[in-house]
């Protein structure tokens, strides 16, 4: 006589369950385990989101995410400023028109960009937000980015108006 197939996954015919891998030996003060809590946290909060944009109820998401944001969290502002900046590099590396004739195809350019990006969130993710001298080091790096700013709007461009300026001295 012919087997019958069974209408239950493979899975569901087994004898005995399938192990669960890890099930009952989480210990709750173990280091990676809170990165990988922290890290199922995120992507789910991620997906929760990208779900509630999807069906266009933006305003409880943004509630929400108002809800969580607390300014005076250093860490926070931080890795914020973090993301910031390399999303910012990502897009002028992207608007950067290829020089005529005297560069790369585009097509390699952004393969570069990509193995570029990949670097650059693997260095990211490999940070220590929580060391102060990260800290300071970032505040500095700001800090002289908009010294630079405000210089280059005050100080005139390719020598107009010197003579306003020896008159001001």
């Amino acid at each position: 006589m012919a087997d019958a197939v069974s209408p239950l996954p493979y899975h569901a015919q087994a004898a005995s369950p399938l192990p669960c891998r890890g099930s009952g030996n989480v210990k709750l003060d173990d280091p990676e385990a809170d990165k990988a809590a922290t890290r199922i946290q995120a992507v789910y909060r991620g997906h929760r989101t990208r779900q509630t944009m999807k069906s266009g109820d933006v305003k409880d998401a943004v509630q929400d995410l108002h809800a969580e944001f607390n300014p005076n969290d250093e860490e926070l502002c931080h890795a914020a400023t973090k993301i910031q900046a390399s999303f910012r590099g990502h897009m002028a590396r992207k608007q950067t028109p290829v020089a005529a004739g005297g560069g790369k195809p585009e097509d390699d350019l952004s393969k570069e960009l990509q193995k570029l990006d990949a670097k650059v969130d693997d260095e990211l993710a490999d940070l220590d937000l929580s060391d102060p001298d990260l800290n300071k080091a970032a505040t500095k790096i700001q800090a002289s980015f908009r010294g630079h700013k405000v210089r280059k709007e005050v100080i005139p461009k390719d020598g107009e108006n010197k003579e306003e300026m020896a008159v001001g001295q």
